[in-house]
């Protein structure tokens, strides 16, 4: 009976990622689609450089590429992810890097949100409003940026760039957080070189500040960690409560109190903070007497959380080693 609940639990969970998945990949594609590609707005990741791309084949052929070149990188970034990093990860990217290009097809061909991207045209008399346009750079790079959080949220990734980072991470020193700096860094200077306007590329670089804030406040800020300390005389009902509800184990401790030296058992669980209210409440509705502290962490690794980060050693420190005894 517990294992079907837990099954239960399990597959609802999924269910619950891929709707966060398809929820994030809609709001990406509909930002990329309706405020930063129709404007040749470079921020960073596969849309820009469609964008970079587009604007020398459309010129020449007269044919737009946009969604075709995103289409392209998705699908080879997945082949790189199955062959470096590992099929396990191909495969967890493989919906949202399908869907995204996807959705990003349907609303870039056939006009969809074209009455709001007509609305804020900046374009206008030969002319460029750029209030217009940082209006468009700040909506798209927010949109963008919820929707790659909630992505996140959601236990996905949206594929493209990220699988460069995520190559690099595991066979160099180099964290996924500066490469996909650098990869976006790059992206942004090359589209201000070959688009030639340095106004516009400056609007792109406040847009890609809204993608970060954004990402800063949907994924960070609530999948930051807490670590809770509770002593508390309804011990069963709280550890019961974290291992059913939460899906988290918890560590048990036996502690006195300073000044009768009464012994208690201390519950330590570690969590994410979006999961912080739900486990107040049920303490303050099981035991309102409870003592309980809460410790933010910076990063948990190990059972119900991402796993020890492992780096390869190359060969030659290996040699090395077994030359030198170790």
């Amino acid at each position: 009976m517990q294992e079907n609940k837990l099954d239960k639990r399990k597959v609802l969970l999924t269910i619950w990622h891929y709707v966060l998945v398809t929820f994030g990949c809609l709001l990406l594609a509909f930002g990329n689609a309706v405020f930063t590609v129709p404007f040749n707005m470079v921020t960073g990741g596969v849309a820009s450089i469609g964008v970079i791309i587009n604007f020398y084949v459309e010129a020449a052929t007269g044919y737009q590429v946009v969604d075709i070149v995103a289409w392209a990188i998705q699908i080879l970034m997945l082949a790189l992810a199955f062959f470096f990093v590992s099929k396990r990860y191909a495969l967890k990217t493989l919906y949202a890097s399908l869907l995204y290009p996807a959705l990003f097809s349907i609303f870039y061909r056939t006009g969809f949100g074209s009455l709001i991207t007509n609305a804020i045209n900046p374009y206008v008399s030969g002319t460029t409003d750029y209030a217009l346009l940082l209006v468009a750079a700040i909506f798209g790079g927010a949109f963008v940026g919820i929707g790659v959080g909630v992505t996140y949220l959601g236990n996905g990734s949206t594929g493209g760039l990220d699988v460069l980072s995520s190559i690099l991470a595991k066979h160099t020193p180099i964290k996924e957080g500066l490469s996909s700096f650098l990869f976006d860094t790059t992206i942004i200077l090359v589209g201000i070189l070959c688009l030639g306007n340095i106004a516009e590329g400056l609007v792109g670089i406040l847009s890609a500040l809204a993608v970060g804030i954004a990402i800063q406040l949907i994924y960070v800020n609530t999948n930051s960690f807490i670590i809770a300390d509770i002593i508390t005389d309804h011990f069963d009902e709280i550890t019961e409560y974290v291992y059913k509800q939460m899906n988290h184990s918890t560590t048990i401790t036996e502690v006195k109190g300073g000044e009768h030296e009464t012994p208690y058992r201390l519950i330590r669980v570690a969590f994410r903070s979006r999961e912080l209210y739900d486990l107040k409440q049920f303490i303050a509705e099981t035991d309102p007497a409870a003592f309980v502290t809460f410790t933010k962490a910076s990063m948990i690794n190990g059972k119900g959380f991402d796993p020890l980060p492992k780096r390869r050693k190359n060969r030659r420190a290996i040699e090395e080693n077994k030359t030198n005894g170790k």
